[in-house]
């Protein structure tokens, strides 16, 4: 039986939520006081996926790079903090801090999730040196597409993909992330959720190795990655944090 799109669309809500760990434990009531202190700790690497999913997985290709001269964990800061200053909060960026969410959280379900006593122990860290309210943590994640009937294209972190056939295909520059929020002074708060952005491309971007593209087409993909994660992420911490 085939889908109808609102059907796919509810679907990839609940594949969004599930993979990526897009649970909100706790829906913010109301924005946060004014004046609070929030500390922004990003954990983006600079490796980039270069996806191609073609009509039948034969066809699949996929390889992982590092770009040079890439500074999005710098673009995200400074958006986050000038958003949140604008605000009327005190917001600054750490990133001398390493924060494996991995292993801060416990998901018992789909609206069920607990802190770690790991992650307690590095909250307290950041509450203690840098006296902040609430941290706000943002991460790579999957990002997904919907193709022909279904929803199997997913690349995790950002990058390039491409899918369909030499008929009918289309090419993204793309990227996925989480976002969480912990209240520092109550290990029982902490908010989160995810999102991605997709930018349509030449399908001729996508390359079957690294060493084909020209440096233009490099600064193309990381220019766009750079440009776009920021406003995407934006958009989701004033959804999040009700700003």
């Amino acid at each position: 039986m085939k889908l109808n799109y609102k059907v796919q669309l509810l679907i990839l809500s609940i594949l969004i939520c599930f993979l990526s760990g897009c649970v909100t434990t706790q829906q913010l009531s109301q924005p946060l006081p004014k004046k609070s202190r929030i500390a922004i700790l990003t954990a983006f690497d600079n490796t980039a996926e270069f996806k191609y999913v073609g009509v039948t997985v034969f066809g699949n290709k996929e390889y992982k790079h590092q770009l040079s001269h890439f500074s999005v964990n710098a673009k995200i800061n400074e958006s986050i903090v000038k958003l949140l200053k604008d605000r009327g909060y005190s917001a600054f960026s750490i990133n001398n801090i390493v924060l494996d969410l991995d292993k801060a959280l416990i998901e018992r379900g789909l609206t069920d999730m607990s802190v770690t006593n790991y992650a307690k122990t590095i909250i307290n860290r950041i509450k203690k040196n840098y006296h902040v309210d609430y941290l706000l943590v943002i991460k790579p994640s999957y990002a997904y597409s919907a193709g022909y009937d279904d929803i199997s294209f997913v690349i995790n972190g950002f990058g390039v993909y491409s899918f369909g056939s030499w008929r009918w295909k289309q090419t993204f520059i793309t990227g996925g992330f989480a976002v969480y929020l912990f209240n520092t002074n109550d290990f029982s708060q902490f908010w989160s959720s995810a999102g991605e952005f997709h930018v349509k491309a030449e399908n001729d971007l996508l390359k079957d190795n690294f060493n084909q593209y020209s440096d233009s087409e490099i600064r193309k993909i990381t220019n766009t990655i750079e440009k776009e994660y920021p406003k995407a992420i934006n958009g989701k911490v004033i959804s999040l944090m009700k700003l």
